[in-house]
């Protein structure tokens, strides 16, 4: 998927939703993933590592998003302390890229 020129702030991407993406976070301190400017994740305070699973299919009306849509995604994640970050993202969409 082609990217635009990279603009100040946070990477950005688009999601192209086909039905069936279901995406797996774990983080130890804050994250929160937006799915067309609607919170989809909150993980947010100072913790040990917590998971959260997001099912399109289930979160679709909630979130606002059709198949065959493609929806702005945004993740904000901060690490508040010096050792051990903990970020890991698992994404079974397959037509998924970050814009830098």
């Amino acid at each position: 998927m082609p990217c635009d020129a990279p603009e100040p702030g946070p990477p950005t991407t688009e999601l192209r939703y086909s039905g069936g993406e279901v995406f797996e976070f774990a983080s130890d301190d804050d994250l929160w993933v937006f799915v067309n400017r609607r919170l989809a994740v909150d993980i947010g305070g100072v913790h040990s590592v917590r998971t959260m699973t997001v099912d399109l299919d289930s979160r679709s009306a909630d979130l606002g998003i059709a198949k065959g849509g493609a929806y702005p995604f945004h993740l904000f994640f901060a690490e508040r302390r010096v050792l051990n970050s903990a970020l890991e993202i698992r994404v079974n969409a397959s037509d998924f890229a970050v814009c830098p």
